[in-house]
């Protein structure tokens, strides 16, 4: 263990001498978090490694993406512990994931070459190279390790809603869980698009623009889009499983009631114009346990389909009054 751990201290120094000669802001300055790097890779996979003979597509193109979100965190450390190197660049080690990948999609997967060719280059290019942007473009914001697990999330979702929406649209969903992942996924790529559109045009991030874009394209792109995958009214199905069972409407009612606490917590913290301490913190810890607990053991499903609404309106919120919000996170 003693081994281990001195050839990780070694390897973390490296790793954090290249992010500064390459002028790559890290979180902190001693540490890069790097464990987490394959941990969305190893998840999926093993995922996937634990299903029966009967798997779907979707679960089997994902768990070829999770493979190789894992060659390609090796391959992304690999080139930041190289010396003399400018870490921005694109380097020919990137190129092995995507060599890996368009063959494994290509044989494991039975895609075309076209469209193999096309995935592993786009996962091998933005699981190693897009880490790297990530931090230039946010400095301070993440650990080398919390950038590979946000951009390799990012990856593997877009890899799955861009094989699961068009299979979808030819074999409509039918079990509460299918529906509920087309619904999410094509919010989500909405949210990405709106993200994408104010990041090139400020202007956009304005009151009124902001909410005439968001307004336009929801009834224009987002419900036509679901209403001819799921051959109904989506915002009709929520609603009407958010109120079909006593143990939803409890459920809502319990996450309200925790809602108020939190933000009485946030709050009081913010009158007493003083940082909140470790102990503060693990307030919300516990709340975060106090609100998935109930959830995880009588609905699953729905809260399922919550946790991704409030991940909706949160990145909505933080894109529109990204300022505000970063002020609490200061007090907390």
């Amino acid at each position: 263990m003693e081994i281990l751990t001195r050839h990780y201290g070694i390897l973390e120094k490296r790793i954090l001498s290249s992010l500064a000669a390459s002028n790559l802001r890290h979180r902190t300055k001693d540490s890069t978090g790097l464990w987490l790097g394959p941990l969305i890779g190893t998840s999926t996979l093993m995922t996937f490694l634990k299903e029966d003979s009967s798997y779907s597509e979707i679960c089997l193109l994902t768990g070829i993406a999770g493979g190789g979100l894992i060659i390609s965190c090796i391959c992304l450390y690999i080139r930041l512990m190289m010396k003399n190197v400018a870490a921005k660049d694109f380097h020919v080690v990137y190129f092995v994931p995507a060599i890996i990948l368009s063959t494994l999609f290509l044989l494991v997967g039975n895609k075309g070459l076209l469209v193999s060719v096309t995935w592993g280059i786009v996962v091998g290019s933005f699981s190693t190279w897009g880490v790297i942007q990530l931090i230039s473009s946010c400095p301070n914001c993440f650990t080398l390790g919390e950038a590979t697990a946000v951009t390799h999330s990012l990856v593997l979702f877009l890899v799955s809603a861009f094989t699961n929406l068009p299979l979808r649209y030819h074999l409509p969903p039918i079990h509460d869980n299918d529906i509920i992942t087309a619904i999410l996924q094509v919010i989500i790529l909405y949210v990405i698009l709106i993200c994408c559109l104010c990041v090139n045009l400020p202007k956009l991030r304005q009151l009124p623009q902001f909410f005439l874009l968001m307004i336009g394209m929801l009834f224009t792109i987002v419900i036509p889009a679901l209403y001819i995958i799921l051959d109904q009214n989506p915002f009709f199905w929520v609603l009407s499983f958010a109120f079909s069972t006593y143990i939803t409407i409890f459920l809502l009612l319990y996450w309200a009631v925790c809602l108020l606490f939190a933000l009485f917590a946030v709050k009081y913290q913010i009158s007493q114009k003083s940082k909140a301490t470790t102990s503060n913190r693990k307030i919300f810890h516990v709340l975060v346990v106090m609100v998935y607990i109930p959830g995880l053991i009588s609905q699953p499903t729905f809260l399922y389909l919550a946790s991704g609404t409030v991940l909706v309106l949160f990145s909505i919120i933080e894109l529109h009054f990204g300022c505000p919000l970063k002020a609490w996170v200061y007090y907390l």
